[in-house]
Formats: structure tokens, sequence, C-alpha cells
């Protein structure tokens, strides 16, 4: 038994969880928790049980022969972290949100990156289930300074602040993305593309048209490099309605036109569906109409 390690863990925890000395002595002789956590006694096993029990930490962990806080924590917390991020990626999120409360339940005991994961989990979820405010709130405590750390948390948190309405904040997280985070040009991963698609179209609804084409394009290079030439079509999709907008019915059945084609290739009935709304849109607004 490392009897240092244990005062000190005794009183970490004892201020962790707001506890008194004598609160957490209760039962126990008169001053026996000062003298614990001042390393001046060597207490007998049934009494660290006690106070590793009212601590809820393992007995290994107080006296300081591990790092494991709760009993068995290790394996039941890395497989619910496991199924919950499986979960996510079945869209099983019944399943994934019963699996995040159970974290929820030890979350005082998880270190700072797995609540990381944990907030970022429970924001994807609130996200699908389209509670953006919710989203919103997990997301934000990925951070230092209310500013997320990392890619993953910076899309969603974009996204989140789009989908409720908050435009101005999503455009300032999509540019703090790109531009000032640790992604970049080269880092063409599907976060990269993600990330450059939802700015273009962020900037649509925002109805700052000369950027959202730039980043469209932007994109369009960005899926030819990465060899992601399916995803070229949604480069189509806000092209044309930027043109439809700006009042070019030409150039926006060029683009739907490109769309139509593409998804006809790719038997894709959902987006030739979307490509055909969006041409017999231009139809209403020419009065004429040319199949794609």
């Amino acid at each position: 038994m490392d009897r240092e390690k244990m005062a000190q863990r005794v009183k970490l925890l004892r201020e962790e969880k707001g506890l008194t000395r004598e609160r957490l002595g209760e039962g126990l002789s008169k001053g026996y928790i000062s003298k614990l956590e001042a390393g001046d006694i060597n207490p007998t096993v049934d009494r660290l049980d006690l106070i590793a029990a009212r601590l809820n930490v393992t007995l290994d962990y107080l006296v300081g022969n591990g790092d494991c806080k709760v009993k068995n924590c290790s394996v039941p917390c890395t497989h619910t972290f496991i199924m919950a991020l499986f979960s996510l990626l079945s869209r099983e999120y019944v399943l994934a949100d019963k699996y995040i409360a159970k974290l929820y339940e030890v979350s005082d005991t998880l270190d700072e990156t797995e609540r990381e994961c944990l907030y970022l989990m429970d924001g994807i979820l609130s996200f699908h289930y389209k509670k953006y405010d919710g989203a919103v709130a997990s997301l934000s405590k990925i951070s230092s300074d209310n500013e997320p750390v990392d890619s993953l948390s910076l899309l969603f948190l974009a996204r989140s602040y789009s989908h409720a309405g908050n435009l101005d904040r999503s455009l300032s997280c999509f540019n703090k993305l790109l531009c000032e985070h640790d992604i970049a040009d080269t880092d063409l991963n599907l976060v990269y593309l993600d990330s450059l698609y939802h700015f273009a179209y962020t900037l649509l609804l925002a109805k700052r048209y000369g950027d959202a084409k730039r980043i469209a394009v932007k994109y369009r290079e960005a899926c030819i490099k990465s060899n992601h030439h399916e995803r070229i079509l949604e480069v189509y999709d806000i092209l044309g309605i930027i043109e439809l907008y700006e009042g070019d019915y030409s150039g926006a059945a060029h683009y739907f036109r490109m769309e139509c084609t593409g998804y006809k290739a790719e038997d894709n009935s959902d987006g030739m569906a979307t490509a055909y709304n969006h041409l017999a849109e231009v139809y209403c607004k020419t009065g004429t109409w040319k199949g794609p």
C-alpha cells in the first residue's frame, strides 16, 4: 500500500464529492480522516473498504494500486462506450440513447477524454433526433472557454446551429473548422468533405451566393482529388439552386440535368426525385420544359 498516494486520493476524492472529514468519517474515531489524509496512520482493511464505498471507488484505487475508480469499471465502461458508438454508427438510436444514459450515470468517474467522447456521442444523438438545442448544449461542453477542440464536434456543432436557425453561429463554426482549426485542404477525409458541403449549403441558406459558389467549387475539387466522385452530384445541386435563386434559369437547368443524369446512372431514385423537383421549379419560372 502506497500510504502517501492513499492519503492524497482520500483528500482529493472527499473534496470532489463535497464531503467534510466528519461526514466521511462518520462512525469512526474522532479525527480519523484527518490523520488518514495526513498519512499518520495505517488503516485496517475493513475501514479502508468502508471509506472506499463511501467515496464510490475501488479499494485498490484508494490505496494507490490502480487507476480504475469504480468497481469493475474498466470492462463495463469500455463495453458501454463500444456499444454506444456501434449503435450510433448502425443508426440504432434508441439503443444508443440507452448506453449513453448508462455512461452519464458514472460520468463523475470518467476522465476528461472519456467525458468528451460521451458529450460528442450525446450531441450526435441529439442531432439525429433533431433536438438541435440539446446537440449544441452537449457539443459546447467539449471545450476550453466554450470553443470545441476537435473537428467532428465542430462539424456537428456547426450543423446544429444551422438547423436551429442560428446561421451566424453556424458560419462562425465552419470558418473556425476550415480556416483556423487543424483541418486543411490536404486533409481529404470525410470530415473535411462534409464540412465543405455543409458550409456551402449554410452559406446558401444565408443568401451569400457568391461565397456558397466558391466553397461548392472547392468541395468539387476536393471530391475529385480524393476520388469521391459520387459526391460531385451534391455540388451540382448546390450550384443549380444558386443559379435558380440568382435568376439564371438556363444555368440552373444545366446543373439539375447533370444531377439527374448522375443519379440515373447510380439508380438513385431519391436523388433523381430531388433533381426533378428542382427542374420542375425551373419550369414553373420559365414556362418551358426540357427533360434531362
